[in-house]
């Protein structure tokens, strides 16, 4: 649970009122993850395109003209690619698939194709990929280092595939890792995979799939992948992270070399799928997913929680592994077909049926749809935190705490622990209870949509960020503007005015205080478009009890500054 001692009280009352920064320090456990360039170009840099339905690609690709087809968009985006600065298109509410020519095509550096508000879908052919993305694309502009291309916010249904990664397809050898960053997607509906990497030699696959919802995806024998990551001869370790995966065949397929392919497999859902996570000639770090309630897609086919076969050194670690006998003829928890040949397999504080029967059910709230935990759970602060890695310790002033990549099926912080003691305070499974005491630690801001964008329309604008916790806690906001997703050995802070700290490596207070009697503390901002469009912030917070020293910090927070 979120729930964490801290020595002194004094800590964080000592922050009240005070202005502070701190170090970032990141670590990792994988030589293989290549550090991201300290000099990665903002979004806020680059050109800003629109596409409407109610648009014409005869327009600018203004927000007031914009264009009609996502296809055209990325057309135009392209022909500038070359200059190596990033480039935005922001598509508004609607079904696309008219006048779009599949599979669209994008490189893996320098574009971020979004939602500009909830409500996009981008409906394929069935016979091509929906997205795909063929090439590397440029390394570097006259703003810096040329950032990971962004797919955020979109629905992407009835294609082959819902996005294809292959950077090989239009030629040229990646000299540096390709960081394609798929970020709140539903991945629905399509005939063989929500996503399909292909990484090939001389390629280098360090790609990020998170909280994306991936469902459905099967031809008419219902035989399809969630998540399909083929390494053929490069490397790759791709995050797979905080994903809601059910009701395709296979919930995350991996293969390739165990000497260059390291999958990390973090705090995803995954159920209803013949295979849960399989892992073929892969090594790989599985840690703290929930697997359940499996079911054949053939008829009387068996079903395997975690599957593995071939070489590799893997980790499982934390995950819930349930399938009911009742639910799927034949569900088994792990299962190594590998005849002997896999390399290491550690395993820790996984909770398997077949290992702790029936009798000690996980306690999710609402199963099989909901596998999220009850609060009386016995799988609360009963995992082991030495495995929920890399990590980013966060150190605001006095007060520490790990973010970013340690994060739960609903993007809360895991593994809080203020003392630095090695408490195992990490739950089992994917879901890390946010109540940290008795009340939700919760970050929102009801001026954002469901993927962060804040609409200003041009003009200064006020919102309020608000911190759920304990009445009576000391709570305190913080921010930090990172330059890429994952991993982030180095970040580089912006100055934000005066809302922001000077310097490389620092962590700003936004607002400190106390939480209020509705259970709330507000932190109020003014946001200025004019410190960049499309400019990224995330934001975080953290509560301390007086009475009983206990803290929590809350999930991280997107807010991205729009038109």
């Amino acid at each position: 649970m979120k729930t964490n001692r801290i020595p002194s009280l004094s800590l964080l009352a000592a922050l009240a009122g005070t202005s502070f920064g701190g170090p970032l320090v990141a670590q990792t456990a994988q030589t293989q993850i290549a550090p991201v360039p300290s000099d990665v170009a903002p979004w806020s840099c680059g050109n800003i395109y629109y596409v409407s339905i109610a648009g014409s690609n005869n327009n600018a690709g203004t927000l007031a003209s914009p264009w009609r087809t996502v296809t055209h968009a990325v057309s135009q985006a392209l022909s500038q690619t070359s200059s190596g600065n990033p480039i935005t298109i922001n598509v508004r509410a609607g079904s696309y698939s008219a006048g779009e020519s599949f599979p669209i095509e994008l490189p893996a550096r320098g574009i971020k194709l979004q939602a500009f508000e909830p409500g996009v879908t981008i409906s394929g052919t069935q016979f091509e990929p929906v997205l795909r993305v063929d090439r590397a694309g440029a390394s570097n502009g006259s703003c810096g280092v040329t950032p990971g291309t962004v797919i955020r916010g979109l629905t992407l249904r009835d294609g082959i595939t819902g996005i294809e990664i292959d950077t090989s397809l239009a030629g040229g050898v990646a000299n540096t890792p390709d960081r394609v960053h798929v970020h709140r997607c539903q991945l629905v509906q399509n005939r063989g995979n929500g996503i399909a990497i292909w990484t090939r030699a001389g390629h280098y696959s360090q790609h990020v799939v998170e909280e994306c919802e991936i469902a459905f995806n099967a031809n008419s024998n219902g035989f399809g992948t969630g998540v399909n990551a083929l390494n053929l001869g490069g490397t790759s370790t791709n995050l797979i992270r905080a994903n809601n995966i059910h009701d395709n065949e296979v919930g995350i397929n991996v293969f390739g070399t165990p000497t260059t392919t390291e999958p990390r497999i973090l705090s995803n859902f995954v159920r209803d799928a013949e295979w849960g996570i399989a892992l073929l000639d892969c090594s790989a770090r599985v840690v703290n997913n929930t697997q359940g309630y499996g079911r054949p897609f053939s008829f009387n086919q068996p079903v395997f929680g975690v599957i593995l076969a071939g070489g590799g050194n893997v980790v499982l670690a934390n995950n819930i592994i349930w399938n009911p006998p009742g639910y799927a003829v034949g569900a088994a928890g792990v299962t190594d077909l590998s005849n002997g040949s896999t390399g290491v397999v550690t395993q820790a504080s996984n909770w398997i049926l077949s290992t702790v029967g029936a009798g000690n059910p996980p306690q999710f709230v609402a199963p099989p749809t909901d596998l999220h935990l009850q609060a009386s759970s016995p799988l609360l602060d009963a995992g082991t935190n030495s495995y929920v890695l890399p990590t980013i310790n966060v150190q605001v002033g006095p007060l520490s705490a790990r973010a970013d990549c340690a994060v739960d099926i609903d993007g809360d912080s895991r593994v809080l622990d203020f003392a630095q003691d090695t408490a195992p305070d990490v739950e089992i499974g994917a879901d890390e209870r946010s109540d940290g005491g008795g009340a939700p630690v919760r970050l929102s801001c009801q001026q954002l949509d469901a993927f962060g964008n804040l609409h200003t329309n041009g003009v200064p604008t006020a919102v309020n960020i608000d911190l759920g916790g304990m009445p009576g806690d000391l709570a305190v906001v913080f921010f930090w503007i990172p330059q890429s997703v994952d991993p982030i050995p180095y970040h580089r802070f912006t100055t934000l005015g005066s809302w922001s700290m000077p310097g490389n490596n620092e962590v700003r207070r936004a607002g400190s205080g106390v939480v209020g009697t509705a259970g709330t503390f507000t932190v109020p901002l003014v946001i200025s478009p004019a410190l960049g469009l499309e400019l990224e912030v995330f934001l975080q917070g953290a509560t301390l009890n007086g009475g009983t020293g206990a803290g929590a910090v809350s999930n991280r927070l997107l807010l991205e500054i729009d038109e």
